[in-house]
């Protein structure tokens, strides 16, 4: 059987993977089938051709374990086998392919999410548990056996890993691209890319050396630092700090704190952060405010790979050629945090000029990097909560409550609203199936009780009253329980909350829209705005944009229609051009926008009450097809495009690839169209926080298209007339004179009682 081995040991490259699939069994060869293909175009475009590969499988069968995995008994059938043929090997570069070959070739756990990408040398290779077979003898007579007859016996040892002493690359393993549709290709191929520069002996120069004491440059041009707290709400421990030669890691303290706070205090030092969002507050707030320029390589990894893993582990893996130091954070927690600054000081090199050679270094400098400081301003300052109107709502969800539950429980017998199963299970008795959510599991949420509504009419009274339930205790535990600060304010996060953990939220949209979070602020509906209120002597202004997405289609593809439309009032045009009501002609023009297909429809429309047929959904998106005639014609024009470069690039430079197997048109549409709009934003929140400044008052929220700030009351004329001229300033990179036209709005209230200024 030779479906688990395949070449010359005297290769280049040694490529390990788990075990051979269907079409390497059929074939009796490994790497023949899907995952095979996927892996030698990688490394062909890479410079690696099979025949330069020695191709090993840790076992040479199906995989027997109910996870995918080999089995002990598997293992242990093949691994002397495996052994042999590693020893064999006369090449120094390994491609180890999936976190199964990771452990059975160097010991190391922590998956390949962990390892990928990074050079493991022979050094950090860990001892292997083995169940190996020993063959003795009996030494008494029983029923079932004879003395002297031969006895197998099952060991457990510790044994060192195959005997190697070159490099070893971890890498995805290409069925695991498959199974992602792709998305993750990019890795894959940077890992791929690494091992023909390990081969080519052009890997690039990494360095580790570092000072356990401080090192105090006076006027450093470039400065990488990176604070150690111990978690989210902890203060901070550890400093380090890294520059061209030198780096450092010290305890935090009184002397630290002085030194740092000198060097970020000359306003010609440009700092390098990893999410420059959760240590630049840190250290504000310790005394040591950052007076230089700012560059953040989680902000910069989010504009070359936005659909990536953004944490210093993924980046470091994914950029650099140098080992894992992730890792080390409780064994040696100064070299964990001296590599943490030299990383990122490294990272940034590499960053820098692919950003330049994507043509997004301007973009990343000039507009993500001159934002960055106003949204964790933002965050910092917060909203004032008005904690009596806060508790009157909250007093009030409270009796309605009990009095839907008590309804609810009367109608159904006591099924508990929040379980799922108790819900599905009084459903089938009423008829009624649950719909399915977009990841193709049941569903129970606000979206499937509305489909759930204009399926079955006949039980619309009840999920009524179900949505009112959730929607009352949502309301309450949601919106109400916020949590506020010290000061009678609620801070969100509008920049990344965690540094290290990429199953952790970002706060970064592929579209680059502005979030928030902790709380999500951007989801509050009117009702919970209203707890929120301006300080005493202040007001609340602000604007919003006019059809921004709309208008932006417009002017891109010259639809002179459309943007007649947009100005008289879109959606009642179509409305009456279409023959339906207006929620129709609104949630069909964008759905036709993004490329949305008539099921796709069918299901929005399902979500706000309406049971619309197929046919009904493909007629309304042929009639936009219609009426707005140059503008469909520019969509394919993009989106062609698109595919065949694989990326979407928005008229800022922007780019978002699609390595997809099956290409996400409508991702790719409203990436188009939603991050020109982003970027507009991202563009005049500076602008719109030195107003605020100047006028007395400050800036609090970004909403998607609607900006709010707080202002003295005797500046509310010049607050508005300065919002209106800033957010409709032109912008040439769209279209020659484009512009977006705003609504002002004003309260002296609350933000949920903002009204139009006319």
């Amino acid at each position: 059987m030779s479906c688990w081995k395949d070449g010359s040991p005297d290769s280049q490259l040694m490529i390990i993977g788990m075990a051979p699939g269907h079409e390497e069994l059929e074939q009796d060869l490994p790497f023949v089938g899907p995952a095979g293909r996927l892996l030698w175009t990688m490394l062909k475009r890479s410079g690696i051709d099979r025949a330069d590969c020695y191709i090993l499988n840790i076992i040479g069968e199906w995989p027997a374990s109910s996870t995918g995995s080999p089995s002990p008994s598997q293992l242990e059938e093949w691994w002397d086998r495996f052994d042999s043929a590693v020893h064999d090997f006369k090449g120094r570069v390994a491609l180890v392919l999936g976190g199964d070959a990771l452990y059975r070739f160097t010991g190391l756990d922590g998956g390949i999410t962990g390892w990928g990408g990074y050079l493991v040398s022979a050094d950090e290779r860990r001892p292997l548990s083995r169940l190996r077979k020993v063959t003795t003898v009996y030494k008494t007579s029983t029923k079932t056996h004879k003395k002297g007859d031969e006895r197998i016996l099952r060991v457990r040892e510790t044994v060192q890993p195959p005997a190697f002493s070159g490099l070893v690359i971890p890498a995805l393993h290409p069925a695991g691209v498959l199974r992602t549709g792709l998305a993750t290709a990019p890795i894959l191929a940077s890992q791929c890319r690494k091992a023909a520069r390990a081969i080519n002996n052009t890997l690039k120069p990494y360095r580790t050396n570092f000072q356990r004491h401080p090192i105090i440059w006076a006027r450093p041009n470039l400065l990488a630092v990176d604070i150690e707290t111990g978690g989210i709400d902890n203060g901070i421990n550890r400093i380090g700090m890294a520059r061209d030669n030198d780096a450092f890691s010290i305890p935090w303290s009184s002397s630290a704190r002085a030194a740092t706070a000198a060097m970020l205090a000359n306003a010609d030092t440009t700092c390098i952060f990893h999410n420059g969002g959760f240590d630049i507050p840190r250290l504000d707030a310790a005394g040591c405010k950052l007076k230089g320029q700012v560059v953040d390589t989680m902000m910069a990894a989010a504009l070359l790979q936005p659909d990536l893993p953004k944490g210093l582990n993924a980046c470091g893996s994914l950029y650099l050629d140098v080992p894992r130091w992730k890792h080390l954070d409780e064994d040696d927690p100064t070299m964990y945090n001296a590599l943490d600054a030299v990383r990122t000081y490294e990272l940034w090199q590499q960053e820098r000029d692919l950003l330049a050679e994507t043509g997004q270094l301007l973009l990343f400098t000039d507009t993500i990097m001159a934002a960055l400081p106003t949204l964790i301003n933002m965050g910092t300052t917060g909203i004032r909560l008005d904690t009596a109107r806060r508790d009157a709502w909250l007093g009030e969800l409270g009796e309605s409550g009990k009095r839907l539950l008590a309804d609810w429980n009367e109608r159904t017998g006591g099924t508990n609203p929040n379980s799922p199963m108790q819900l599905k299970q009084l459903f089938a008795r009423l008829g009624m199936s649950l719909p399915y959510n977009k990841d193709g599991g049941e569903s129970v949420d606000q979206l499937a009780l509305s489909k759930l509504k204009a399926d079955y009419p006949e039980h619309a009274d009840m999920l009524n009253l179900l949505q009112e339930v959730k929607r009352t205790f949502k309301d309450m535990e949601t919106y109400a329980l916020v949590g506020v600060g010290a000061d009678g304010r609620v801070h969100p996060s509008f920049v990344p909350a965690y540094k290290d953990e990429d199953g952790l939220g970002k706060g970064l949209a592929g579209t680059w829209r502005i979030t928030a979070k902790d709380p999500n602020l951007q989801n509050q509906p009117t009702r919970a705005r209203k707890m929120y209120c301006p300080s005493p002597g202040h007001v609340f202004v602000g604007a919003d944009y006019s059809q921004l997405e709309a208008r932006i289609l417009a002017w891109l593809s010259g639809d002179k229609v459309l943007l007649e439309d947009c100005d008289a009032g879109i959606h009642a045009r179509n409305a009456e051009r279409l023959g339906v009501d207006k929620t129709r002609a609104k949630n069909g023009f964008y759905g036709w926008g993004y490329l949305a297909g008539a099921r796709t429809l069918q299901n929005t429309f399902a979500a706000k009450g309406f049971k619309i047929s197929m046919k009904d959904c493909e007629e309304l998106l042929n009639g936009f097809d219609r009426v707005y005639k140059t503008a469909a014609s520019f969509r394919k024009e993009i989106l062609s495009e698109a595919q065949a470069r694989r990326y979407v690039q928005n008229p800022f430079g922007l780019r978002r690839y699609f390595p997809h197997a099956k290409w996400p048109a409508p991702s790719a549409m409203s990436t188009h169209i939603q991050s020109t709009g982003a970027i507009m934003m991202w563009r005049i929140l500076p602008q719109l926080e030195q107003a605020a400044l100047s006028f007395g008052g400050k800036l609090l929220l970004s909403v998607h298209d609607d900006i709010l700030m707080e202002v003295p009351e005797d500046a509310t004329q010049k607050a508005l007339a300065g919002i209106v001229e800033i957010m409709e300033q032109k912008f040439p990179e769209v279209a020659p004179g484009f512009y977006c036209p705003v609504t002002p709005k004003y309260s002296d209230v609350s933000w949920g009682d903002m009204q139009d200024v006319l």
